[in-house]
C-alpha cells in the first residue's frame, strides 16, 4: 500500500506562489492576445482634439459671416418704418432670421457660442412682432382719427342743418 505523501509548509507556500504566478502569467498572455485586436482609447484622443480644433476653426470662420448677417438684420429691423414697411425688406429679414436660427443645425461643434444663435433669432422674431404690432397700432390710430373727423364733420353738418331749420321756422 501506498502511504499518503504530504508537503511541508515551505513547499505548500512555494506551490501556492507558483499557482498565483502561473495564473498571472496566463492572464497576461490572454490579455495580450485578446486586447491586441482592440484600439486603445488613448490613441484617438489626439485625433479627437484635432477634430474639435478643426471644427472650432471652421465655426470661427463661419461666425464672421453669420455676425455680418446678424448685424445687418438688426439694423434692417431697427430702421423698419412703422407706417409702410417694404415687403422685400420684410422677406429679407425673415430669411436672415431663419438662416440665423438654423446655424445650430448646420454645425456640429462643441463650441458653446452656437447655442446663442437660436436665441438671437427668437429675439429678432419678437422684435419683428413688436414692429408689426406698432404698425397695426399706428393704422388703428389713423383709422380712429379719420372716424373722429368724419363724426365731427357729421355733427357739424347736423348742427348747421338744425340751426338753419330753426331759423327757417322762426322766420315763418
Amino acid at each position: 500500500m501506498q502511504g499518503q505523501i504530504t508537503l511541508s509548509k515551505k513547499e505548500k507556500r512555494f506551490q501556492f506562489l507558483y499557482l498565483i504566478l502561473m495564473l498571472l502569467a496566463a492572464m497576461l498572455l490572454l490579455g495580450i492576445i485578446f486586447l491586441n485586436r482592440f484600439e486603445s482609447p488613448f490613441d484617438s484622443s489626439d485625433v479627437i482634439t484635432l477634430k474639435r480644433l478643426e471644427q472650432k476653426s471652421k465655426f470661427d470662420a463661419e461666425q464672421q459671416n453669420i455676425q455680418k448677417i446678424v448685424d445687418s438684420t438688426f439694423e434692417k429691423i431697427s430702421h423698419l418704418k412703422a407706417e409702410n414697411p417694404e415687403a422685400m425688406t420684410m422677406h429679407e429679414i425673415e430669411k436672415n432670421t431663419d438662416f440665423i436660427s438654423s446655424t445650430k443645425k448646420r454645425f456640429v461643434t462643441p463650441d458653446e457660442r452656437i447655442d446663442g444663435y437660436p436665441l438671437i433669432a427668437d429675439f429678432y422674431e419678437m422684435y419683428m412682432e413688436d414692429k408689426k404690432m406698432e404698425k397695426n397700432m399706428t393704422d388703428d390710430v389713423k383709422r380712429l382719427e379719420v372716424t373722429v373727423k368724419n363724426c365731427e364733420m357729421g355733427y357739424k353738418n347736423n348742427e348747421q342743418r338744425l340751426f338753419e331749420r330753426d331759423i327757417a321756422l322762426k322766420t315763418r
